[in-house]
Parts: structure tokens; sequence; C-alpha cells
């Protein structure tokens, strides 16, 4: 493990600990998860696990009872269980407050703490000192991961248990405040892009009464350069990447030496996938020196017909229906073509490029102020969770019992808890191999819905001192027909009964 941050000086009555010894058990979900299936049993992975939330809907795999019971052995997941992100998106927590039946997966793990607070140990960790400790020390080139052997080793400050309380009150008090202002300002900025949408809509409605406006094809209003655009690899764009922007569906994404154009220009995009899922508007301008694929389309504005009003008539619009294909949509030039749009007076366009551009100056200016705000609450919260960890949050109340009281309690119970476990695995051995100890070969067989191997009929049956005598009567079953050897499957040979019916 590396070096962790220098532990920061506690409270006299708080105390330095690890993960491991302030829970029963830390393990993790399944390496190897079941074949999946439409409906039975949740079995979680980190895409579920939000923080201070699990999410049911997102993605699930599901799998049948009898998987979740080989899973239940492993996690066995009580509530009040922390479940933490160890692999791909690291260190996101929350405590289990649902009794509903799940598994997890590998990339969660399961920590089981012994009489703290799991609300506690659930804001410690989302801290930054404590995300902090798991990013430097998880591992890995394509996915990070954090072992749990690093995971027990992890140092947590921990207070008396009437103090974890309280901080867990505050706050949750504090963080429900901030929630709901982040809440509202959210609902604002998006509001701000709901205008943003629709204002050059709802700006041409309200010329209507008074504004003359013809209807004309897109076609009929652009002059276009697809046809020159030149589809190239990315090995080829990399060969020749020099100092002239480079265009697609997606916006900028690389530099190129040929087939330049030079000028002002709009760019649409041709790829529907990216078109409605991945850019922020439907087209833009460009201006200058630059090149384009064959991903987007890129035309000039004709005489009389402003280039910027075609761009916000553009992006007011709904394209769905002009978008053809499923597995790859697209916005083809036939379709791109025959786009309607409104041309009013070249005068008029001017005027509504002007009214757009000063209302969506004062939407970026509220939205920057939103944005800042977000950003300032964010940082806020994480000063509170470091202040909350620190002893900071709260006057301390030295009429508490010591955590170091508090950590003998703790290792006591745990060290019963070991006891209870082994005398348990113990039993359960017991149990399992004592019945089995007095049955013959045939009984085994009867009982058995599959074939049994030859090893473990032998290892089962009341034969099991004396291999030789096991199998002359093995011999003597099959030789009557009461027992079929099946087929070898690579060294080993499986039984069954025959079925005399």
């Amino acid at each position: 493990m590396k070096e962790q941050q220098e532990k920061y000086n506690l409270p006299e009555s708080w105390i330095w600990t690890t993960l491991e010894n302030i829970c029963y058990k830390i393990t993790d979900g399944s390496h190897n998860p079941p074949p999946k299936q439409d409906k039975g049993i949740p079995m979680l992975s980190a895409r579920n696990i939000e923080n201070y939330a699990i999410n049911f809907d997102k993605d699930v795999r599901y799998i049948n009872e009898d998987a979740y019971k080989n899973e239940v052995q492993r996690t066995n997941i009580q509530k009040g269980d922390i479940l933490l992100t160890i692999v791909g998106t690291i260190g996101r927590v929350t405590v289990v407050e649902q009794t509903t039946k799940f598994a997890i997966q590998r990339s969660v793990a399961l920590l089981n703490p012994i009489i703290i607070y799991s609300k506690y140990l659930m804001y410690y960790i989302s801290s930054p000192f404590c995300q902090k400790i798991l990013i430097d020390n998880a591992t890995g080139t394509a996915q990070k991961g954090i072992y749990l052997t690093t995971l027990k080793r992890i140092t947590i400050p921990l207070p008396p248990i009437q103090e974890q309380e309280k901080i867990v009150l505050k706050l949750e008090e504090i963080l429900s405040g901030l929630e709901k202002s982040k809440e509202q300002l959210e609902l604002s900025f998006n509001k701000l892009i709901f205008h943003k949408k629709t204002f050059f809509k709802s700006l041409l409605e309200r010329k209507k009464p008074s504004v003359n406006f013809v209807e004309k094809r897109f076609e009929d209003c652009v002059v276009s350069y697809s046809s020159k655009r030149i589809p190239l690899s990315r090995s080829v764009r990399k060969e020749r990447s020099g100092h002239y922007r480079y265009y697609g569906a997606t916006g900028v994404i690389d530099y190129i030496d040929d087939y330049i154009f030079d000028g002002k220009y709009l760019l649409l995009g041709e790829d529907g996938a990216n078109l409605l899922s991945k850019v922020k508007d439907l087209s833009f301008i460009v201006e200058g020196k630059f090149w384009v694929n064959n991903h987007a389309h890129i035309v000039q504005a004709k005489e009389n017909i402003h280039l910027e009003y075609l761009n916000y008539y553009f992006n007011s619009l709904v394209i769905t229906e002009y978008v053809t294909g499923t597995a790859q949509p697209k916005l083809n030039q036939a379709n791109l073509n025959r786009i309607p749009i409104l041309i009013p007076s070249p005068d008029e366009q001017i005027s509504i490029v002007q009214e757009m551009q000063r209302v969506l100056s004062i939407i970026e200016k509220t939205e920057n102020v939103i944005t800042k705000e977000l950003t300032r609450i964010d940082l806020f919260k994480q000063t509170i969770l470091n202040k909350s960890f620190t002893g900071k949050l709260l006057n301390q109340d030295y009429n508490d019992e010591p955590a170091s009281i508090l950590l003998e309690r703790i290792k006591a119970e745990k060290e019963e808890y070991l006891i209870r476990e082994k005398e348990k695995k113990n039993n359960s051995i017991k149990i399992k191999i004592m019945p089995e100890e007095s049955k013959s070969i045939l009984e085994i067989l009867r009982e058995s819905i599959e074939p049994v191997s030859s090893k473990k009929l032998w290892l089962s049956s009341d034969k099991k001192d004396d291999i030789e005598e096991f199998y002359a009567e093995l011999k003597k079953h099959i030789e009557s027909g009461d027992i079929i050897e099946l087929p070898r499957n690579g060294k080993e040979s499986f039984l069954k009964l025959a079925d005399k019916s």
C-alpha cells in the first residue's frame, strides 16, 4: 500500500484505527457472475451504487434463487452494511437501507461495521481525505481497482459513539439544505437551456402577424459544398496533422493540412446518432481555414440570406422526422435539402439575429452565475465533510466515553464473532458429511438427480474406507443392470441408476 497522507491531529477522545479493525468482515462480490436472466434477484455492480443510494433501475443483472444462495455464503448482505465501489469508478458509497434480497459483483465491496454508526463510516469514506487515499492506492492499467488487502488497511478517525451520532445528524441537516439549494439551481439551469432552445421559435411566432415570411426549402437557401468532403481514416489524419481545424459530426476533432475550406460556413451534422445525443447544437458556424470530413454537411448562405439566421433556425428544429435509419441514423443530403425554412426580409433577419444574441447573452451570464454557485455548493460540501472527521464540526463533549474504550469493545466483539463463525463452519461440515457416511451406493444414486462421478460416489458411500470393497460392489451393480456407467468425461467416469420402469 502506498504511503497514506499524514494523519492529522484528532481531539483527545478520538483515535486512529483501520477499516479492518472496525468491521466484522470486508469482502467483495462475485468474481464469476452466473448467467444473466430477464428476472429474478438483482445482482448489482458498481454502476448501481451511487453516493448515498442504490439504483435498482440502472441496467440490473438478475440471477436465480440457487445462484443467490451461493452468493449469500460469501456476502450475506444485511441492512446497515456499507457498499463501496472498488473497480472502475472508485469511491461511491452507500448504506444498505433495503431489506430486499440482492447480490453484488466484484466491482462492489461489502463492509460490515461493528457497533459504530454505518452512516458515520459512509460519510467518512465519501470525504475528500478518504477519497484521496482510495484513488492514490488504486492499481491497474485498463481499469483501476482497489485490492481488499489495501482497503482493509485504510485509516479512519474514530470518535466516541455518542459523537458519531451527533456528527451524522448535523451532517445530514447541512447536506440536506445544500442538496435542496442545488436542486433549485439545477432546475433553473434546465429552464434556461429550454428557454434558449425554444426562444427562436417563440420569437418567430410573435413576429408572424407583422412580418412577411416566405417558406423555402433548405437547399434554396444555401450553396452546398458537401461533395467536397473527403473521408480519411484516423491513421491518415494523424499522419497529415497540420495547422487547420478538422470537423466531423461531433465538432472539432483534429487538425489537417489538405482539402482546406477558407471563409465563413455553416456545418450541420449528418450522423443522426451523434446529432441527437452527443452534440450541443445541430449546427454551428465556422470561420477561417478548416477541413471537414464526410460526417458533416457544409454550406454557405445564398444572397439576401444571413448565415446566423439559418444557424438559429436550424438549431430550433426538431429534426427527428428527417433522420433515417435505426442502427446508424443519418440526416442525409436529400432530407436536409427538403427541410422547410421560413425566411423574412434581410433587414428582419438581422433584427431577429440581434434579438437572439441579446437574449442569449443574458442567458449565458445567468448560466455562469448558476454554475459558479453550484461549484461553491460542492466546495462547501467538501469542506463540511473534512471538518466532520477532524473534530471541528461540533464542540467536544469530554464526558463521552473515549474512542479507545469503544475500540476495545469492538475488538472483543470481533473476536467473539470469529469464534462463532469458526464453530458455525465446523458444524456445517459435520452436518454435511455425517448423513452421507452410512449411505449405500444405490441410496446415493437414488437421491441424486444428476449422474455422480465415481470418486464422489466412493467418498460419499459407506465404503469410503475400503476402495476395493467399493469397486467390488459397484461392479456387481453394473453387471446386474442396476447401475449404468456413462461414457467417460476426460479421466473420470460418471454413474447413474438404470431406468427399469
